[in-house]
């Protein structure tokens, strides 16, 4: 007879299902992209008048797009690192799937190349809108935003007299799609073993 601690539950299932990590990713992507592309003119006139919005259009899509386009690459790096748990080819010391935003570790994690340094700075830019840009108006501590200023930083030392250190936070389609693809081709990869 089996016990209940034979049953898993649909929650534990998902939690470390490639493929439910890999379909919530494309979700997300599909909705970046359309938040990306631009709406007729008309057509967002009407849309703004009907939901009584007194804001920036394009700002609030430009939000809307980055919210959900670092969603997408969170979620397609932990596919990849559902899926090399599944085949049991994960890197050293990685047991699960970590329950954090940080998608430099993440990455890490998920055992992918390494990025060219204008890629890492958009996985940090891509870290601090999942963690609070995306949703608040500040970090939750001042010593949160030395630290990320810090990672950008170390990709992008400051040269003699240069007072930034770091490209803009700017997040578009081809940068994040770019990103997106390393891993899912890699996802794909696996899936085929």
């Amino acid at each position: 007879m089996r016990s209940p601690s034979d049953f898993v539950s649909i929650h534990d299932a998902r939690r470390q299902a490639p493929l439910h990590f890999e379909a919530r990713a494309d979700n997300a992507r599909f909705t970046a992209c359309i938040l990306y592309s631009t709406l007729p003119t008309e057509l967002l006139g009407q849309l703004t008048d009907s939901a009584g919005y007194g804001g920036s259009p394009k700002i609030a899509m430009y939000e809307g797009f980055i919210r959900e386009a670092t969603l997408a690459l969170e979620l397609i790096v932990k596919a990849v690192i559902a899926q090399r748990l599944e085949l049991q080819v994960a890197p050293e010391g990685v047991s699960t799937i970590r329950t954090t935003h940080d998608l430099p570790s993440l990455w890490k994690d998920a055992g992918l190349r390494t990025l060219a340094r204008k890629d890492q700075a958009l996985l940090v830019a891509a870290k601090r809108v999942l963690i609070w840009s995306g949703r608040y108006a500040a970090p939750k501590s001042d010593a949160d935003l030395v630290r990320e200023e810090k990672a950008y930083e170390a990709l992008f030392p400051r040269t003699k007299g240069s007072i930034f250190s770091k490209p803009a936070d700017y997040i578009d389609w081809d940068g994040f799609d770019r990103i997106y693809q390393i891993a899912a081709g890699e996802f794909w990869d696996l899936r085929r073993k």
